[in-house]
């Protein structure tokens, strides 16, 4: 989900393209890059909830989609209809 939401956020692939070994490969090496290095009008509360997502242990990470969705809806807050309504139409912090 986490990059699902990168890729959504950033129109970026958070490990770049090319075959998925060296996908694979660049995934294991190193931490999905932080969102704010692409996008400086994400807010911080959304940005905490994608690094747990992002998370390399398993118990670091969301118990489920369900606790995952729920975590980055309320770190949206009141500002959520219209960070959403920019994400949706493609704002890139302009």
């Amino acid at each position: 989900l986490t990059v699902s939401a990168f890729f959504a956020l950033t129109g970026e692939m958070p490990f770049g393209t090319g075959s998925v070994e060296s996908i694979i490969a660049r995934q294991t090496a190193g931490q999905l890059p932080k969102v704010g290095e692409f996008r400086t009008d994400i807010p911080l509360r959304v940005m905490r909830v994608l690094e747990k997502g992002a998370a390399r242990r398993a118990e670091d990470r969301f118990a489920s989609a369900t606790e995952y969705a729920a975590a980055l809806e309320e770190s949206m807050g009141s500002t959520s209809s219209s960070f959403l309504g920019r994400l949706l139409r493609g704002s890139r912090g302009g």
